[in-house]
């Protein structure tokens, strides 16, 4: 089993970029749910599809941060 130890690298979380470190979807604002206009009608879709519908940012999976390597 290998194990690697730092090796020289610093780890760093920084803001998310997508969602402006919320942690919430950009699409819909955290609410899951997507307005969509259909020819002028305001339909709402049952999910929204940037996030299946958990709300979440996909890109930091919901924390706000996202880490960076550095050497």
């Amino acid at each position: 089993m290998l194990v690697f130890h730092n090796m020289g690298m610093k780890h760093m979380a920084e803001k998310c970029e997508k969602c402006n470190g919320t942690g919430k979807c950009s699409k819909c604002d955290g609410t899951g749910e997507k307005e969509h206009g259909l020819f002028g009608l305001g339909l709402i879709e049952e999910y929204c599809i940037e996030c299946n519908g958990t709300g979440e940012c996909q890109y930091c999976n919901g924390t706000g941060k996202v880490s960076r390597s550095n050497d």
